[in-house]
């Protein structure tokens, strides 16, 4: 299963591969990719830039899932460490993205406005100001968010 999300140079791949990460377009510039490896019972996050790989993998951390990213590098995904968790990956840290008082929550795309959209229960959100702003389709019963545009379209 794969799919990419283009944002200007970047793409998004999230991939499952056996051994070894093998990037599905060797030509993207900034991509983040979940990587599943034989025999070990984890999932890491990574991101390619200019030919080389970065570890996205939040510490203590069972599964590291990189989803999102935009133009000035700034990953969002989700992580478990016995629960799921949003991040923002910027600059080398980490900073914990939980909707108050959900069981789960999972950041799916950012733009350059640092505007960022995910999932929690079976809600969407948008996150922005470090507030967050839950999105509910009229008549859903599961709202997910996948991605957010420059001006702030949400699909």
């Amino acid at each position: 299963m794969a799919f990419a999300l283009q944002r200007g140079p970047a793409e998004v791949h999230p991939i499952r591969v056996l051994r070894f990460a093998i990037p599905l377009a060797a030509a993207v510039e900034f991509g983040a990719a979940p990587v599943a490896q034989a025999g070990f019972d984890s999932y890491s996050g990574f991101l390619y830039t200019s030919g080389t790989f970065t570890n996205i993998n939040v510490p203590g951390a069972s599964y590291t899932f990189a989803n999102g990213i935009n133009d000035a590098g700034q990953v969002v995904g989700a992580f478990n460490d016995s629960t799921y968790h949003g991040f923002l990956y910027d600059a080398g840290s980490f900073i914990t993205l939980d909707v108050p008082g959900a069981s789960s929550t999972g950041a799916s795309g950012i733009n350059d406005a640092g505007q960022i959209v995910g999932g929690f229960d079976s809600h969407g959100f948008l996150y922005e100001a470090g507030a967050f702003t839950t999105i509910d389709v009229p008549g859903a019963t599961f709202t997910a968010p996948q991605d957010i545009e420059h001006a702030g379209g949400i699909v």
